[in-house]
């Protein structure tokens, strides 16, 4: 289905995932336009690069996983939007968790090699928080499969 007007949390989970694909510096004040992401989601090698997308280049983007911490993850009153929660994401549309989880479980895999200012306390917290909880619920599923298996 096409979005040309997506809900707010839709369009801000594909904008992480813009960004950590594809942008190399923190957008400015003007943010990311949403006709940016959509040009990247319909090339058709959007979902191999997503799949073959390699940690190491995120880790070298320390500013770059600041501002999404900050923008995406953490309250901010100023800007009038929600941070990023799973349900919440959930909520606005199933299509879209599983690039919520591929963005939390990348943060939070560079997270532990910067120091605490980059990303802020409140939002490393919360995305250690959700993958955890994400790890834990991908343990739970190889057990049911395995247990159906037998």
């Amino acid at each position: 289905r096409q979005l040309k007007h997506p809900p707010a949390t839709v369009r801000r989970v594909m904008e992480c995932v813009q960004l950590i694909l594809f942008e190399s510096e923190v957008p400015g004040a003007t943010g990311l336009p949403w006709s940016t992401c959509v040009r990247s989601i319909v090339k058709t090698d959007f979902l191999r690069k997503v799949r073959r997308y390699e940690i190491d280049q995120l880790a070298e983007k320390p500013m770059l996983v600041d501002h999404i911490c900050c923008e995406y993850f953490a309250p901010s009153p100023a800007s009038g939007l929600e941070p990023l929660r799973p349900e919440r994401v959930k909520r606005a549309s199933v299509a879209v968790v599983a690039f919520f989880g591929w963005t939390v479980a990348l943060i939070a895999g560079v997270l532990p090699d910067w120091p605490e200012e980059i990303g802020g306390e409140e939002a490393r917290q919360v995305i250690f928080a959700i993958e955890a909880e994400r790890q834990k619920q991908v343990r739970k599923e190889v057990e049911r499969k395995a247990e159906i298996a037998r």
